[in-house]
């Protein structure tokens, strides 16, 4: 969950990784807890919030990066 928010603000976007790792780590949890967790009350429910958020927070950041790396290098222009 670090290495792509790294990548995108190496690239000057700052401010998308810190939306899409609140977004996807926080936003997950609170609907994880106030969603799913009321049916099916076990520790074990409750804790699969952890890598549920962790991984959807990187495909959302994978799915940025590809699209701003793609504007980047559509912006280059390459001399010969």
């Amino acid at each position: 969950m670090d290495l792509i928010p790294g990548a995108l603000r190496g690239m000057g976007y700052s401010a998308v990784p810190m939306v899409l790792s609140v977004i996807g780590t926080v936003g997950t949890r609170v609907f994880w807890i106030f969603g799913i967790f009321p049916y099916h009350r076990s520790l074990g429910i409750l804790f699969v919030s952890y890598p549920a958020s962790w991984g959807l927070t990187i495909v959302l950041q994978a799915a940025c990066f590809y699209f701003v790396r793609k504007r980047v290098h559509g912006k280059r222009l390459f001399v010969n």
